[in-house]
């Protein structure tokens, strides 16, 4: 990865008091979900500073997730509204969630990939976008028409959804005083 970059220019979230963390990582196509481990590293690095974190989306489901708060399949959007309302922070992909999340007006951190963040970034919002600037497909969904295939990823690879954890870590770093 060449860089971190964030958009608008220059945030950095500096609440020293970032105890409730909403995650969800579901998206309606499968290319725009990040990796598991790519959550897994984001889950056990804010677990290390003894964060509540939530972990929401529309399917209940038994995995490596499941040890946390895992409210997935069991709320309804006005809870999922009052769930993010009350977050200090909200860890998203490309989603209904992010959008909640930038209606609300809360810190957001969103992983992006196939779209391109510039094409959802709301003015004067608190949001972050994590993105890939190393691959020449990043933003492919501007250039391709997704539908066509199935929302998966066009070049079968999907990495531009893929952040290593050395990547997670520097971005985390840089962009939020946890």
């Amino acid at each position: 990865y060449k860089i971190i970059k964030t958009l608008p220019k220059n945030i950095k979230f500096n609440t020293k008091k970032v105890d409730n963390v909403v995650i969800g990582f579901e998206a309606g196509w499968a290319c725009r979900k990040p990796f598991d481990e790519s959550i897994l590293t984001l889950l056990k690095y804010l677990n290390k500073k003894n964060k509540s974190i939530k972990i929401v989306g529309n399917l209940k489901q038994k995995d490596s997730f499941s040890k946390y708060e895992d409210l997935r399949g069991q709320l309804t959007l006005k809870e999922l509204i009052k769930v993010v309302s009350n977050a200090d922070l909200v860890i998203t992909a490309d989603s209904g969630l992010f959008h909640i999340a930038q209606l609300l007006q809360k810190n957001t951190i969103s992983l992006f990939g196939p779209v391109d963040p510039i094409l959802r970034s709301y003015p004067n919002h608190k949001n972050l976008f994590m993105y890939r600037d190393d691959l020449e497909c990043i933003g492919c969904s501007s250039k391709i028409d997704i539908s066509r295939f199935d929302g998966k990823c066009p070049l079968i690879h999907n990495e531009c959804m893929n952040f290593s954890n050395d990547f997670i870590k520097r971005f985390i770093k840089k962009c939020v005083d946890l």
